[in-house]
């Protein structure tokens, strides 16, 4: 996961580039805002996301982990 998250988007889009080339996988969907993305886990079953620890983006969503 460390690996993951310390990625440039250089890495990060050549990764993915590789991954649809080769037909195992695609990159995670992009949203332009947290709300944005925590109104697409809220009405899309199993989805998963991250965003901060602010009462109005936690409303309809469960916090699986919060980091220190």
């Amino acid at each position: 996961m460390q690996q993951v998250m310390a990625q440039d988007d250089d890495k990060f889009t050549a990764y993915w580039t590789v991954r649809r080339y080769i037909g195992k996988g695609s990159p995670p969907r992009e949203f332009s805002s947290v709300r944005e993305q925590l109104e697409f886990v809220r009405v899309t079953p199993g989805a998963v996301g991250y965003g901060d620890d602010s009462p109005d983006t936690r409303q309809g969503v469960k916090m699986l982990l919060k980091k220190p």
